[in-house]
């Protein structure tokens, strides 16, 4: 750890400096571009003009322009003396330090009360001059710290426009006091004594945009987002409006603030890289200064990994310009984001140093807000040093100020932070007392998020991801499982069971969530016991995460009145120093199951290679064809060539890797239950064997649970019947789905959509002739129902989108992307991109062009949109079970289906072929016309598969996994 921080700091100081010379160099070309002034009859009129053209494109320029023009105005031209004056604030605000901006704001505001007396009381131009003079004083205050200045100019400003009918001007007035109030950290006092009420007048357009960002704001302050996204957006919409681009930039920057705080980094960043870019553009140190530090901290905040690098330069770049601006408060704000990343780093020493001097500047400068933030960030690198009577005093200083404010985030963070201090202390009763305390202030927040999907996911993952954790680690540490359970059920899926709830109708209002007699319930109803899964971190006071599988199993027993829930858990190593050759424990990650993946590929070709020439059965009428547009090949490979012979020499070794790959995810993910399962009795047909419904998390939801090999070397799918959910109650609303749709008074029909023609970006994708002949194939099952075929060039978007509407069974059998919205198809790969912090729902599916001007990509974020009551859909693609994945679940295509209103999705895993694939729907859809139950057809068609002399192989069939209703 620290030599990691000290190569941190080097990165740090050494790129900071590089990107400083880069600004350097810009603002020197900026200062020395050429603009010359114009001798005409109104000539000083036009060079103000051109004076505030330059403050959008050019601000050392301008500031210099507005230099000269002051000597040159005449005197007794005092407005336009004024409107100089103004201009030169504005320029010299992000071109000058601090104190020199606010001797310029000052000579400003003194000019303007020298006049005033002279002047007609009916003067309104004037009045209004004066008056921008004392924003001008008063805004440069506030930045500087000087609060209690700041709001004398203001009331002073708020009685002059009074007194002088001057509506406009306390408007304008009235704002400002609120935006001190904020810099004060008063929340609850400036959004309810000065924004909402100023929010029923009637305000001109430049002072409801102002009003609008303050709000916004604020009322991101107090953690609620929604309003504040709205608020802002507004005030977006007002400056392009108006065309002031400086403004926009600056809101821009605010959107994406509030986007941090809801934890859509990717959203978030985006925003912001709009008032760096502008504000570098222009020169404005003080833009690039806000902007370095919104960049910075949304870095630090990535989840599930902070980039500490770029966060260690957009906050030391901060901190730098602060020093050159002498801006006091903006380098506080530095130092609270760098002491965090410090403390994350290990580096604790200079994290403690840096809140002790966040507190000493917020005390100075009166920011009530900056400095319990501070308090409570001191208190957590204390703990992490074993100081926990300093952690706690710290953290409950912190508490008490947001509590006081209205800062409702500050609070949850401080609750869950007091929650670790007293599980450190072994003090297991507080520590629940305060984890639970700030769930439910993390649901206060939460129920303000507004309705966008992307923002509920994003908080959960970045906000309350963390205090759940914490709840259900101390849960079980106390040995109450059951409790520790439906803890973790609350968790899962909420933003997804928020939309099926939506699609049930007004109608429908389950509760939203369940209880521990509930899931009780659920099993006993629905005959089907649940495996549940929690990766918990458990973590020591510096932070360190030790990775364990918790499995709960709730199972229904014969003679039992009352299901039995039976816990275990696994340790789920990521450090390699802590396996040796004796030891059986492995880490799942990312990695793992890339290498699964890989696996299971690898024996997909060795087994293409070996039955090339043996090849006898109607099946090998096609080579085979992966369903995703990776492949743009314009002829495909051959069997027989030397790279399908070299991997044939290596068949052993990669067999046996695959078989170890299931035993280990057998051994960390059933064995610790594997006594407690229910257990068929000898010579029970399909129909009664028990039913698993398997509730995973994070990775998990890409093991292949069909395939897990025991001990014995029986597969599951041998002794259950299986089906996947993102969480208890989502399988519940899929089930009740299911019983609804079949009370419609309709009969089975289907719509197979085979083999799509499609060009993307001038190329034509591989063509699946499998998949045409599986739809085919797949037809002839529904002999006696309503089927409907799309084929090649007639399954277009259009008539596929409205087509899926009107059948009750979907099959489609195309190419595929799992992970993004928009996919760059490049001349011999697809490159797909899920960004950290995007939490957008992505994925799609390859139809053919509706149009000329259509591409046929079906994305998944269309889909959601969309109405399509249907039983099941069967994703007959490769990987569409695959997409970023959340607490919410895997946020692509399976997800889409069922917030649209499928009640089954039948998804991959990995990249299928062609032959293996129409073999098995086959066989899937003979049993599901037979039973009518989709999990029991797709155990049937698994073990059918099994049995299959040349398709035995788990990467045959176990690609497939049935989310949803069972």
């Amino acid at each position: 750890m620290e030599s990691s921080a000290r190569r941190s700091s080097q990165v740090e100081v050494d790129d900071v400096q590089q990107t400083l010379s880069q600004i350097d160099e810009h603002l020197e070309k900026l200062r020395s571009s050429d603009f010359s002034l114009i001798n005409t009859s109104n000539a000083i009129e036009q060079h103000l003009n051109s004076a505030e053209g330059l403050l959008y494109v050019n601000l050392p320029k301008a500031r210099e322009v507005y230099e000269i023009l002051l000597k040159s105005i005449d005197t007794k031209d005092k407005l336009l003396v004024l409107r100089c004056r103004h201009g030169l604030v504005q320029a010299s605000l992000g071109t000058l330090p601090l104190s020199d901006s606010l001797a310029v704001a000052k000579e400003g505001f003194e000019y303007a009360q020298c006049i005033l007396p002279n002047q007609p009381q009916t003067n309104e131009e004037l009045n209004a001059a004066y008056l921008e003079s004392s924003f001008d004083l008063a805004t440069v205050y506030r930045i500087v710290g000087q609060l209690d200045e700041a709001d004398r100019i203001l009331r002073e400003a708020l009685q002059f426009a009074k007194d002088h009918n001057c509506r406009d001007g306390a408007h304008r007035a009235k704002v400002l006091q609120g935006i001190v109030l904020l810099s004060r950290g008063e929340l609850g006092v400036a959004i309810r004594g000065v924004f909402t009420p100023l929010m029923e007048e009637s305000l001109s357009d430049e002072n409801k945009g102002l009003l609008l960002q303050a709000l916004g704001n604020a009322c991101r302050s107090a953690a609620q987002w929604g309003p504040a996204k709205d608020h802002m957006r507004e005030a977006i919409s007002i400056a392009k409006k108006m065309g002031d681009k400086a403004r926009e930039a600056e809101r821009h920057c605010d959107l994406g603030t509030i986007y941090r705080s809801e934890g859509r980094i990717a959203d978030a960043l985006e925003h912001q890289r709009k008032l760096y870019d502008f504000a570098l553009e222009r020169g404005d140190m003080q833009g690039l200064c806000s902007a370095c530090f919104g960049i910075g901290f949304s870095h630090y905040s990535t989840k599930p990994r902070p980039d500490y690098k770029q966060a260690l330069l957009h906050l030391g770049l901060q901190k730098r310009l602060a020093d050159r601006l002498q801006d006091v408060a903006m380098r506080g704000i530095a130092l609270n984001c760098l002491g965090k990343t410090f403390t994350d780093l290990g580096k604790y020493e200079d994290a403690i140093q840096a809140f002790e001097e966040r507190v000493e500047i917020a005390q100075q400068t009166g920011n009530i807000a900056g400095e319990g933030m501070a308090y409570g960030n001191l208190g957590t690198a204390h703990r992490c040093i074993g100081n926990y009577e300093e952690a706690l005093k710290y953290h409950h200083k912190y508490l008490m100020n947001a509590e006081r404010r209205d800062d409702t985030g500050g609070a949850a963070i401080m609750l869950r932070e007091l929650a670790l201090d007293y599980l450190f202390m072994d003090d297991s009763a507080n520590a629940e007392v305060f984890a639970r305390k700030a769930l439910t202030t993390l649901d206060t927040i939460r129920a303000q998020l507004g309705p966008e999907d992307t923002s509920k996911i994003a908080n959960y993952e970045k906000n309350q991801a963390d205090a759940y954790n914490l709840l259900i680690y101390v849960l079980v540490k106390a040995g109450r499982y059951k409790d520790a359970l439906v803890v973790s059920e609350i968790g899962r899926a909420r933003a997804l069971t928020d939309l099926m709830i939506l699609k049930a109708g007004k109608s429908y209002a389950p509760p939203q969530s369940l209880n521990e007699t509930d899931i009780y319930d659920l099993a006993r109803r629905f005959q089907t016991s649940f495996v549940v899964y929690s990766i918990v971190n458990e973590i020591d006071p510096r932070g360190k995460r030790t990775g364990w599988f918790y499995i709960w199993l709730v199972t229904i027993e014969e003679g039992v009145q009352a299901p039995r829930v039976y816990f275990g858990k696994h340790l789920n190593v990521s450090d390699p120093d802590l396996v040796d050759e004796s030891n059986e424990t492995i880490a799942l990650d990312e990695g793992y199951f890339h290498s699964l993946c890989r696996s299971m590929q690898t024996m997909d070709d060795l087994d293409r290679t070996q039955n090339s020439d043996s090849e006898s059965d109607s099946d090998s009428e096609e080579d085979e064809t992966e369903r995703d547009p990776g492949k743009m090949e314009s002829a495909q490979e051959q069997p027989g060539t030397t790279r399908f012979k070299t991997w044939v020499a290596s068949e052993t070794p990669v067999r046996m890797k695959t078989e170890g790959q299931l035993r280990a995810l057998y051994d960390t993910c059933i064995a610790p239950i594997a006594k407690h399962l229910p257990v068929a009795d000898v010579g029970d047909e399909s129909h009664l064997r028990p039913r698993l419904t398997i509730i995973p998390q994070d990775f998990l939801f890409k093991v292949p649970f069909a395939a897990l090999q025991a001990p014995d070397h029986s597969y599951m799918v041998q002794k259950f019947v299986m089906n996947c959910s993102p969480s208890i109650l989502a399988f519940k609303l899929s089930q009740e789905r299911r019983e609804h749709l079949k009370t419609l008074t309709r009969k089975t029909s289907m719509i197979a959509i085979g083999n799509p023609l499609t060009p993307f970006t001038g190329k034509q994708l591989p063509q699946l002739l499998g998949a045409e002949k599986e739809v085919k194939r797949v037809r002839k099952c529904f002999k006696d129902d309503d089927v409907s075929l799309l084929l090649g060039e007639n399954a277009r978007k259009d008539k596929t989108m409205a087509e899926v509407k009107a059948h009750s069974v979907i099959h489609i059998a195309a190419h595929a992307a799992p992970h993004e919205g928009v996919v760059d198809l490049k001349e011999e790969e697809t490159e797909f991109k899920t960004a950290d912090g995007d939490y957008s729902t992505r994925g799609c599916l390859f139809m053919a062009p509706s149009n000329p001007d259509c591409q046929g990509i079906l994305l998944a974020s269309e889909i959601m949109t969309m109405d399509i009551p249907a039983l099941l859909v069967v994703l007959s693609c490769c990987e569409t079970g695959l997409g970023k994945i959340t607490a919410d679940g895997v946020l692509g295509l399976y997800r889409a289906f069922l917030v649209a209103g499928t009640a089954s999705v039948l998804v991959s895993l990995w990249k299928i072929k062609d032959k293996a694939t129409c073999k098995f729907m086959t066989f899937f859809y003979k049993q599901y016309k037979k039973h009518g139950d989709i999990s029991l057809a797709l155990h049937e068609a698994m073990l059918k598969m099994l049995q299959h002399r040349k398709y035995h192989k788990p990467h045959h069939w176990a690609a497939f996994a049935l989310m949803g209703a069972s």
